[in-house]
């Protein structure tokens, strides 16, 4: 699923997909994940909603993104996009209230730290005599 992918990439942390098809008629899929903070959830929904509208999504609603509030909510219709951070994600526990219904497995891609640069020249450099 391009969401849970697109997300994943961005560095989002316990990606849940749960199947909600059965107990609703608006929405196929919900995608749960959490966010580091409030900005990184921000710049994870912009990022949705641009490769949404690359594939051609016309219908999508968006709640939060505009505030700091810790949890946004993407409407596409066929997904449901929830980016939270975790101290929303433990209060509101979204995957109790939908244990019923079938999760997705989704394996999220392994991350490699990045190596540290090698050391440069250090600052300031000594003014050398011409």
């Amino acid at each position: 699923m391009f969401v849970a992918d697109l997300i994943d990439e961005r560095q989002a942390d316990d990606i849940v997909i749960l199947d909600v098809s059965g107990p609703l008629a608006i929405a196929d899929w919900f995608v749960i994940a959490t966010a580091k903070n409030p900005r990184h959830a921000q710049a994870m929904a912009r990022e949705i909603l641009k490769a949404a509208k690359a594939q051609g999504s016309t219908q999508h609603r968006i709640s939060g993104l505009e505030d700091e509030g810790g949890w946004i909510l993407i409407d596409l219709d066929w997904v449901v996009v929830h980016l939270l951070v975790a101290q929303k994600r433990a209060f509101y526990d979204l995957e109790a209230l939908w244990r019923d219904a079938p999760r997705l497995p989704f394996t999220a891609r392994e991350r490699t730290a990045t190596p540290a640069p090698e050391p440069g020249p250090t600052w300031p450099r000594p003014i050398q005599a011409f």
